[in-house]
């Protein structure tokens, strides 16, 4: 291999703007203002989001009894209402963990940001919890339907589709899809909260279609970045949301169905008996977008959240998860109780808790351990050049540049699950093969210096990981910092390889 001078910083280290560059520097200071304001308007969100959850629990106490919030009305037999309020407040909740997450970790990022700006208006005015708010605040439910959901839901989603996962635009085209669904608002004030909810007038069929069209082409443009534009690792990232605005259009059009039918019935007729499991399939509609997006974060690194986050995230949501379960299945136990004595007894109650209890801890702590499996190997090993690095400084073990580059190596595979890699070490000025593992490098993907102030030791190689994922920028600094604590421990004489 050509021999070559090692470079001062890592290949995919981000370029630093030139000083003289002062309309770069002036578009970054305006940037950097508007990213600051819409931080700021985040918080204001959040706060009306969190207001609304704790406006709408009174609803979901009914529905957790059995009753419509709705419309309240008793409905023991089926329990229909009890797991249609389950799916909408864990949606919900998942929408607002989500929706902070992403602002704790990326909020620096537009498209990062944009998201988390979603989440948190789909938690509350599409997830159920603005609809559950009417025995708090009566009327809500008209509000929504011909103001909140038309001008806060409709153009973020087409936005979001069309932009997904990094805000660029491709094809050209479809930057008209930015300004279209805000165009369709115009109908907007001749069509009321009566007119939307049955679509028995012109203008609100007409807003009603251009809605379908605008999702249905936005949908279109993201299947198109999907198999003619995005990178194998940005198809693994995006492939679940896809699948899941698809999955969610589709349902929300076969739900449309029963809801216009029964949304059109005569006042004072009675509801099918299938009225209640139509709206069940409304929130488990719902809930395809904020679980596909779970998936990417968890499954693909979508926008690099913290491996601690995962975990915390998921065990979060597997104990939620049960918690409902173990809530709803006390409730059931009770009423078999009642049912088969024809009496309630606190002895049956605290013995049920006890049975359920005794039986859902095991469960609990397999889920828990099956978790921390998942995330313990990535987690230990990049704190595992945290500690390589943490070694050297200490001085805990004196290196010579071939056994130290050859641990660092070792350390780098695990680390990143890369295919191979090598090290070059400089001997006499020239580069030299001192290392190499897996199956050659290919193509490299990370070319690290090996290098301590002005002293080039020589680089370190990575080829592509084994499943294909791209290096990040946190990865890069983390390897450049490990490689130069390592290279600022080598002998005076590091140019001596004999000497390894």
């Amino acid at each position: 291999m050509p021999t070559r001078r090692a470079s001062a910083r890592p290949t995919l280290k981000p370029p630093v703007p030139m000083p003289h560059d002062d309309q770069g520097a002036l578009a970054q200071s305006r940037s950097n203002r508007w990213l600051r304001l819409a931080q700021s308007a985040w918080w204001l969100v959040a706060a009306v989001a969190v207001a609304c959850f704790a406006l709408s629990m009174p609803g979901y106490a009914l529905s957790f009894q059995g009753q419509d919030p709705f419309t309240p009305a008793a409905d023991p037999a089926n329990g229909v209402f009890i797991l249609r309020g389950i799916t909408s407040l864990l949606t919900g909740l998942l929408c607002l963990a989500l929706a902070t997450l992403l602002y704790r970790r990326k909020r620096d990022e537009p498209m990062a940001l944009f998201v988390s700006f979603y989440l948190l208006t789909y938690g509350v005015i599409w997830a159920g919890p603005l609809e559950h708010m009417e025995t708090a605040v009566p009327g809500i439910i008209d509000v929504s339907l011909s103001v909140i959901q038309p001008v806060f839901f409709s153009a973020p989603t087409v936005w979001l589709a069309i932009l997904f996962p990094n805000g660029r635009l491709a094809p050209n085209w479809s930057r008209w899809l930015i300004p279209a669904p805000l165009l369709t608002l115009v109908l907007l004030p001749f069509a009321d909260a009566r007119a939307m909810a049955t679509l028995n007038s012109l203008p609100a069929q007409l807003l009603a279609l251009s809605w379908v069209v605008l999702f249905i082409v936005a949908l279109a443009v993201q299947v198109h970045r999907y198999r003619r534009v995005y990178s194998e690792t940005e198809r693994q990232r995006t492939r679940w949301v896809v699948f899941g605005l698809a999955l969610w259009l589709v349902l929300m059009l076969v739900q449309s169905i029963p809801y216009m039918y029964l949304q059109n019935l005569p006042e004072g007729s009675e509801a099918p008996p299938w009225a209640a499991a139509s709206g069940l399939l409304w929130f488990v509609a719902l809930a395809t977008v904020p679980i596909t997006l779970t998936i990417s974060i968890l499954r693909h690194r979508l926008y690099d959240i913290d491996v601690i986050i995962h975990r915390a995230l998921v065990y979060g949501s597997l104990t939620a998860i049960l918690a409902g379960l173990y809530a709803a299945s006390i409730s059931l136990f009770q009423r078999g109780f009642v049912a088969v004595t024809g009496q309630k007894s606190d002895a049956a109650i605290v013995l049920t808790s006890l049975i359920l209890a005794s039986a859902f801890t095991p469960i609990r702590t397999r889920l828990q351990a099956a978790v921390d499996r998942r995330f313990k190997d990535l987690h230990d090993t990049r704190r595992s050049l945290d500690d390589l690095v943490e070694e050297v400084r200490r001085g805990l073990w004196v290196v010579s540049p071939v056994q130290a580059s050859r641990r660092l190596l070792d350390e780098a595979l695990t680390a990143f699950d890369a295919q191979g890699g090598a090290v070059y070490l400089r001997d006499n000025g020239r580069e030299r093969l001192v290392h190499q593992t897996g199956d050659g490098i290919g193509q490299p993907a990370i070319d690290v210096p090996l290098a301590a102030g002005r002293a080039e030791h020589g680089r370190l190689v990575l080829s592509r990981r084994k499943n294909a994922a791209d290096y990040t920028a946190e990865d890069v600094k983390l390897l450049a910092r490990t490689a130069e604590a390592v290279a600022a421990a080598f002998p005076e004489a590091a140019g001596d390889l004999k000497r390894g």
